[in-house]
């Protein structure tokens, strides 16, 4: 009880902290930043009249980031189809994924630092090399026998188009600083997936079940994307005025 009592009390003096910064003026904002599960980078933005602002930010989607949400993705959905073959081609097609992202957002109130925002954001420039089993463990097809030397693999490299929102909080510190924290969600809304052997089978047969194989898994890992990877985004950021 007294536990609760200590962070409701917290919670309020936080919340009527003042929103400084706003004068009406343009001001701009360099940021350093984490959005779990997506990335950790560094952002700008740029606050003008009327408490509206715009943002963006770049950073790179950490291999720990992604294996949080697979596994989460995995328990949530390993009996409609997010199995752990999928979640293992998902990370080898965005492993050391580059991410931007960019919005515009509102500061309804002068007197506090609640904010809402909407954006995009692309997550790509991902891949790794992915071995043949896992392809045709998740689409079901199967390599041709004289395909050659498929031990090599494929690589696997995939980009992610995503809507965003949040809600956040704003915290100036003085004429300059600011500390910013937010939950929102992102959601993909489509995908473009390449997947190409690194090796060259012997015969036209071969080649055209290789082919097939490659066609079958971009198509597999677009579905997956539209279908399952909508995730919670947890944001932490400081920032600078000038």
């Amino acid at each position: 009880m007294r536990f609760r009592l200590v962070i409701t009390l917290w919670g309020l003096a936080v919340a009527c902290l003042p929103a400084r910064g706003y004068g009406g003026e343009w001001s701009v904002r360099p940021e350093l930043l984490t959005e779990l599960p997506l990335h950790v980078g560094a952002g700008v933005g740029v606050e003008g009249p009327h408490r509206l602002f715009v943002a963006s930010s770049v950073g790179w989607m950490p291999p720990a980031y992604l294996g949080a949400t697979n596994d989460l993705l995995v328990a949530l959905f390993d009996d409609s189809g997010y199995t752990r073959e999928t979640a293992d081609l998902v990370e080898s097609s965005l492993k050391n994924a580059l991410v931007w992202r960019i919005g515009a957002g509102w500061q309804p109130f002068r007197s506090t630092g609640f904010y809402f925002a909407v954006g995009y954001t692309l997550a790509a420039l991902g891949g790794d090399v992915s071995g043949p089993a896992v392809l045709e463990a998740v689409t079901g097809k199967q390599l041709p026998v004289d395909s050659g030397e498929s031990s090599r693999g494929f690589d696997v490299s995939s980009s992610l188009h995503m809507v965003d929102c949040q809600l956040g909080w704003k915290w100036y510190l003085g004429d300059h600083w600011m500390l910013r924290a937010a939950l929102g969600g992102a959601f993909t809304v489509g995908s473009s997936t390449s997947v190409a052997s690194r090796f060259h089978p012997p015969g036209k047969k071969a080649q055209d079940g290789v082919a097939g194989l490659e066609r079958e898994a971009e198509a597999y890992l677009d579905d997956t994307y539209t279908t399952y990877v909508h995730t919670a985004v947890v944001t932490a950021a400081v920032g600078y005025g000038f």
